[in-house]
């Protein structure tokens, strides 16, 4: 409980809400694509072994599973944490109005 937590005395960083899939795989793979992150595979099998291994389904989504912990549980929590520090900023639009 996040209020036990800040009553313990620790500052807490959680948004009210998760965000988007998408957002979440698009900020991961913008910075493995630009070599901004490495994972270590010596240190961090679990890891590895689940960007080797996640699939997508038939919508497009991650595949999820049943059995925990499971490689989207992997998948999962390094992308909120790489999306909270490193999000994706979605460009303002400029409609070319005045207040």
């Amino acid at each position: 409980d996040i209020g036990l937590i800040e009553q313990a005395g620790y500052q807490v960083d959680a948004p009210a809400a998760n965000p988007a899939v998408r957002d979440r795989v698009n900020a991961m793979n913008g910075l493995l694509s630009h070599d901004r992150i490495k994972v270590n595979t010596n240190k961090c099998p679990n890891l590895t072994n689940a960007y080797e291994a996640q699939g997508y389904d038939k919508d497009g989504d991650p595949e999820k599973f049943k059995v925990h912990p499971a490689i989207d549980d992997w998948v999962d929590n390094a992308g909120y944490f790489i999306n909270r520090k490193y999000p994706v900023l979605k460009p303002a639009m400029n409609l070319g109005i005045r207040f």
